[in-house]
């Protein structure tokens, strides 16, 4: 993970388009496609790249211990929520759980459902990264409490293919396609997870289990390895909240915008007529 330390929003306006320029030349230089970079925003610079299943449970996640967690779940959220969803049955599920090849499709059952429990604050091995730098941003300096606030952008393939190993972690990117809450798609969001093909010891097959995004991040990024997964870290101190937000707000980047909640209304409003004045 390559890190830079930025002293103003203006320097990270920068800093950004020139990645993404990095990124469009690259591309053309190789025959494969190219993906967009992924953009996430964190208030504090100092948390990792951690799931919200990661921070919520300490102990290890199986794809079956996570699906058999969020099947008992679903007849309550069904009931109390009106919505429906059809699951794969438990039996195929884990099957496709012990087949390295499973992945190989650029597709995970069930991703509807996840995705929702997700943007519900149910805990998630997903990762939720925007398309969007602004809204990214946003929410990079919304939830600003510490000195400094930091953007993490993603380039998952950067036109050389995408290459993988049951011997090493991956991750992989979702998304934006899928059925879900219309925040889903206000916020332009994309999401990973990173897994690797182990077993629980020498006696039990292997399957797919979850694991944290930085054991692949934080690789060396020598040989093959460095044409592919790249993340990049901007830091840029809190004392610019006031800026980015006032120009995220012209641009309708806001909490309406993103969740069109009353609550969210009414924090968009107070933010324009107290915090933009004060």
């Amino acid at each position: 993970m390559e890190t830079k330390v930025l002293s103003s929003w203006g320097h990270l306006l920068d800093q950004v388009q020139q990645l993404q320029q990095a990124r469009d030349e690259t591309a053309h230089m190789y025959s494969l496609p190219s993906s967009d970079l992924l953009f996430r925003g964190h208030g504090d610079a100092s948390w990792p790249l951690k799931t919200t299943l990661e921070r919520y449970v300490s102990r290890p996640f199986s794809f079956i211990d996570y699906f058999n967690a969020v099947s008992q779940a679903k007849p309550q959220v069904e009931t109390f929520t009106a919505n429906h969803w059809e699951l794969m049955a438990s039996s195929d599920f884990r099957a496709w759980a012990s087949n390295y090849e499973s992945l190989g499709d650029g597709r995970i059952p069930n991703l509807d459902y996840l995705v929702y429990l997700r943007h519900h604050g149910f805990p998630s091995p997903l990762l939720d990264w925007s398309r969007s730098f602004y809204i990214a941003a946003y929410f990079a300096f919304e939830h600003a409490h510490a000195e400094n606030t930091a953007i993490f952008i993603f380039w998952e393939k950067t036109g050389a293919g995408k290459f993988g190993s049951s011997k090493h972690p991956q991750i992989h990117i979702f998304g934006p396609t899928v059925r879900s809450h219309p925040r889903h798609f206000n916020q332009q969001s994309e999401y990973s997870i990173c897994c690797e093909f182990t077993s629980r010891d020498e006696f039990t097959p292997h399957e797919w289990k979850y694991a944290q995004h930085e054991s692949v991040t934080d690789h060396s990024g020598v040989g093959i390895l460095a044409l592919q997964d790249k993340l990049y870290k901007l830091t840029v101190p809190a004392s610019e909240r006031k800026k980015a937000l006032r120009e995220l707000d012209k641009m309708n980047i806001n909490a309406y915008s993103l969740f069109q909640s009353e609550e969210a209304l009414m924090h968009t409003l107070s933010t324009r007529e107290l915090f933009f004045r004060e």
